[in-house]
């Protein structure tokens, strides 16, 4: 109870130091929950609720990662290898290895990220459905930001690639491979992997001020 009572000061906190209206937080200890609990409105009104759904972004790096280091484990591959052993069409393959696309050090760029002309085109269409092969042509016309394994950059770029050689690895999608050995046995039923924006719900509807009005 007064672990609860600590955590549950934490959270009020850090949504006022922040400026969230709403937090949905659960911490198991063990097989045991600890605190299960939403904080303020979704939106007007709207009370948020730990039955809400909402975008896990970057949470789904570790999954990915997850399934590579498994794949390394059964034999399939090796975090040594090539990226040329998989994808010898892609640029640098024979230099890249895949530790270093999993640890951004491959020195490929992201598609948006610091790219401007990309970012314009994005938001004047954003209904647009962009696939892998035309982002990852963007991000390769830009060059590389360094030789491979010299330096650290964030990019999206070194995800999409290990996707595709997860795909080539197992012959299935990187999603139905995440399902098996992530979501499945830790029993993530409320998480899906879509491609497309709709939301089920009740969703727990976030706003922020970077388009505008």
């Amino acid at each position: 109870a007064a672990a609860r009572r600590r955590i549950d000061a934490i959270v009020r906190d850090e949504m006022s130091r922040q400026g969230l209206k709403a937090s949905i937080v659960r911490i198991d200890t063990g097989t045991r929950p600890l605190l299960s609990r939403a904080y303020g409105q979704s939106m007007a009104g709207v009370p948020a609720t730990t039955r809400m759904h909402f975008r896990i972004g970057s949470m789904a790096i570790p999954y990915l990662i997850t399934v590579l280091l498994q794949l390394q484990e059964e034999g399939q591959l090796s975090l040594d290898d090539k990226l040329s052993k998989f994808r010898p069409q892609l640029p640098d393959a024979d230099r890249i290895t895949l530790r270093e696309l999993a640890e951004n050090t491959s020195g490929y760029l992201d598609w948006i990220q610091g790219n401007e002309p990309f970012a314009a085109a994005l938001f004047a269409n954003v209904f647009k459905q962009w696939s892998v092969p035309e982002l990852l042509s963007i991000a390769f016309a830009r060059g590389m930001a360094c030789a491979p394994g010299t330096c650290f950059v964030y990019a999206h770029t070194n995800y999409a690639v290990l996707a595709q050689v997860i795909s080539v690895v197992t012959g299935h999608s990187v999603g139905s491979e995440i399902r098996e050995r992530v979501l499945r046995p830790l029993g993530l039923r409320g998480i899906a992997i879509s491609r497309l924006p709709a939301m089920p719900g009740p969703a727990l509807h976030s706003y922020n001020s970077l388009r505008g009005s």
